[in-house]
């Protein structure tokens, strides 16, 4: 395999906005598009920040910049791709798995405005909880989910923003029950002849926890040390080759071993 650092591994994978969406076997589908930006972006962040690599340059502040412009459509609204023709360019179908990958991106650009303002809007509109609906296809409206609740991890990353170690101290011990559930979950699905997607976004919010040496906590270290003890690797693996994406499997892979 290419040097995943390598911009020219990942530009198969760019559609005409310059988002990162699905390969051309799947028409370049977007749906998922906001969550595989925000955890492509960390990644090569997390490169530059711990094992001092400069993958694509300085590229990378700009790429960054204009996808933002495009996901974040006001106010702290995030939404899957800006493209008008299909469902996911509805703000309210953006889910917590792609806020909390979006969320990501903004802590490893140290973007905590932006951050700050995603917040504010789930607390102050939605009491914490995210907007969610999925479309109906055969009746042309959405469908009303359950709401997913603001995990302790979105509020651990910006409180390392903000450097209030308090917060994230306490917060970090969430992460440990975070690996209960995930297993648990994935237990189910194994069942069901699934993966479940829990360790993917709990990989980059253990990640995120040793970026920053000083900003690392004991309950940080112990929730790392139990992940290296379950199959999580392997789930995200499944995840990630079920249908034509790109490699961030085996980039969030090396980074977890490197």
């Amino acid at each position: 395999m290419k040097n995943l650092e390598s911009k020219e591994v990942w530009e198969p994978y760019l559609d005409k906005w310059g988002l990162l969406v699905q390969g051309p076997e799947t028409n370049h589908d977007g749906g998922d598009s906001a969550h595989r930006f925000g955890l492509l972006c960390f990644l090569l962040i997390y490169s530059r920040t711990v094992r001092g690599n400069t993958p694509w340059g300085e590229t990378i502040y700009m790429w960054y910049g204009r996808c933002m412009e495009q996901y974040h459509l006001d106010f702290g609204r995030m939404r899957r791709h800006p493209d008008p023709s299909k469902w996911y360019s509805n703000w309210r179908t953006t889910s917590r798995d792609q806020m909390n990958m979006l969320q990501a991106a903004m802590f490893a650009m140290e973007d905590a405005a932006l951050y700050e303002t995603t917040l504010k809007r789930i607390f102050e509109v939605n009491n914490g909880f995210h907007d969610n609906v999925t479309p109906n296809y055969d009746e042309n409206k959405d469908i009303v989910k359950t709401p997913d609740v603001v995990t302790p991890s979105q509020l651990s990353k910006f409180a390392r923003m903000k450097k209030t170690k308090w917060a994230y101290f306490i917060l970090d011990w969430f992460l440990i029950i975070d690996l209960i559930l995930a297993w648990l979950d994935d237990v189910q699905c194994k069942k069901e002849g699934g993966r479940t997607d829990y360790y993917t976004m709990l990989i980059v919010d253990l990640l995120a926890t040793k970026m920053y040496p000083a900003l690392d906590t004991v309950p940080a270290k112990i929730a790392r040390l139990l992940f290296n003890r379950t199959d999580g690797l392997n789930a995200v693996k499944w995840i990630f080759t079920r249908t034509s994406e790109p490699p961030l499997w085996k980039y969030a892979e090396e980074a977890w071993n490197g």
